[in-house]
């Protein structure tokens, strides 16, 4: 078997570049996630099914068309963000 030779030969690969500049990026002393926060919630499932059952509606409605429109999870989790939001500051 051959050795390589000159620019060939095997170089350390570097692994995960993009995960030290993430981390350059993040502070990590000063970090607000509160990792005690629940995160299941009630409002969390509520809108979440509210959320399936209206898609699966809407793309089942819109399935027997000639052209089929389908709708992705990606509008409906924009849609459901300030909800939550909303949800968390709304007054008692």
């Amino acid at each position: 078997m051959a050795e390589p030779q000159g620019d060939n030969q095997l170089k350390p690969r570097r692994r995960n570049t993009w995960t030290l500049k993430l981390l350059v990026c993040i502070p990590q002393e000063n970090s607000t996630d509160d990792t005690t926060e629940p995160v299941l919630t009630f409002r969390t499932w509520v809108l979440g099914i509210l959320a399936c059952v209206t898609l699966s509606f809407v793309n089942q409605f819109f399935a027997y068309r000639r052209n089929q429109l389908s709708i992705t999870s990606f509008p409906a989790q924009i849609v459901t963000l300030p909800l939550e939001v909303y949800g968390c500051n709304a007054p008692n």
